[in-house]
C-alpha cells in the first residue's frame, strides 16, 4: 500500500506546527523567572515563522500546479494579510529596545496569532474538513 499525502496536507501540517510553535513563543513570555525564557522565545517563533514560509511556499506551489491564480479565495487573501503581519511582527524583534515598537511587536504578535487560527479555520472549511 502505497502512502499518499497531498500537498494541501502537508501545507495544513506546517502551517499547524508554526501555530503551536507560536503558541509555546507566547507561553515563554509568562516564564520571565526563567533566564532562559527570551532565548527560548527567540528560538519557538523562529521555528513557528521558518514552519509559516515553508507552508506558503507550498501552497503557492500548490496554486501553480492546478489553476495558477492566486488570490482568488478569501483563504489565500487572509492567508496574505496573516504572513505579513507576520513579517513585521518577527521584523520588530531587532528593535526590542524601543518600548513602543516592543508594544507594537507584542500586539502584531497576538494578532499574527488570531489571523493564524482564523486563517487555518477558514482554509479547513474550504478543504470540507470542518
Amino acid at each position: 500500500m502505497i502512502l499518499t499525502i497531498a500537498l494541501w496536507q502537508i501545507h495544513a501540517t506546517l502551517m499547524t506546527l508554526s501555530l503551536i510553535f507560536f503558541i509555546f513563543a507566547i507561553i515563554s513570555t509568562f516564564l520571565k523567572n526563567n533566564k532562559w525564557w527570551f532565548k527560548g522565545h527567540k528560538i519557538l517563533g523562529s521555528i513557528g515563522f521558518l514552519f509559516a514560509i515553508v507552508g506558503i511556499f507550498i501552497a503557492f506551489y500548490m496554486v501553480n500546479k492546478t489553476s495558477g491564480e492566486h488570490f482568488t479565495i478569501f483563504h489565500a487573501k487572509i492567508g496574505l494579510l496573516t504572513i505579513l503581519i507576520l513579517g513585521l511582527t518577527v521584523g520588530l524583534t531587532p528593535l526590542r529596545g524601543n518600548r513602543n515598537l516592543r508594544k507594537i511587536h507584542i500586539i502584531f504578535g497576538l494578532i499574527s496569532i488570531l489571523l493564524i487560527f482564523g486563517t487555518m479555520m477558514y482554509g479547513l472549511m474550504v478543504a470540507g474538513i470542518i
